[in-house]
This record gives C-alpha cells, sequence and structure tokens, in this order.
C-alpha cells in the first residue's frame, strides 16, 4: 500500500530560503498569510493550506509535486497504528502463530522430499 505525503522539511528549507533578509510579516504578507502561520510552516509545525502552496510555488517557480513524495507502509503496520492496545496484542498473536505455521510449513515440505 502506498500514500503521498507532504514533505514539510523540504517545504520549510524552502520557505526560509526564500524569505531571505525579508521579516517574516513581509513574507506572510506576500503570501496572504498570517506570521503565526508562517512561523509554523518554517518550523514544521504545519502544512501550507492548497492556496498558501500555489502561491508560493508561483513565487518560486518550484512544481508543487517537488514536495509531494510516495511511501510504501505495511498494511499491518498501518492497521496498527489504528487499534486499542488489547487489540494489537491479539494481532501480534495472530502474526507470531503465522509465523510459526509458515516454519512448519517449510520443514515439512523439505521433510517429505
Amino acid at each position: 500500500m502506498s500514500v503521498i505525503k507532504f514533505n514539510v522539511n523540504q517545504f520549510a528549507i524552502d520557505l526560509k530560503k526564500f524569505r531571505a533578509n525579508r521579516t517574516q510579516q513581509e513574507m506572510a504578507d506576500e503570501l496572504g498569510v498570517h506570521r503565526s502561520t508562517l512561523s509554523q510552516l518554517e518550523n514544521e509545525k504545519v502544512i501550507p493550506t492548497l492556496e498558501t502552496l500555489r502561491v508560493f510555488c508561483e513565487k518560486t517557480g518550484y512544481p508543487p509535486d517537488r514536495y509531494f513524495q510516495r511511501e510504501e507502509l505495511d498494511p499491518v503496520l498501518l492497521m496498527m497504528g489504528k487499534m486499542q492496545g488489547s487489540d494489537k496484542d491479539n494481532l501480534m498473536e495472530v502474526l507470531d502463530r503465522i509465523s510459526i505455521r509458515l516454519k512448519y510449513l517449510a520443514i515439512n515440505k523439505r521433510c517429505a522430499k
């Protein structure tokens, strides 16, 4: 399973570089955001709105897809992140049983030859 994530680190680096010697307020006005929002963007606390990203990319010439990256996720790990503690324990027990079963089948297959 793959997901597309926003690269907040790269955006923050480019934002700081683009701001250069301007104050946060000057940069915020140019992007149409509050100064506190700009600070949060620079410190990787929030991701930009699509409108802010669009304006920033128009001003810098960077393509928007520069800030998106595809990431492969193990569906089991993704599912575990959404479970209650007891459910995680149960899932781990089932995965252990599957692992043992697969090892047993591999040994049985070798012995049958």
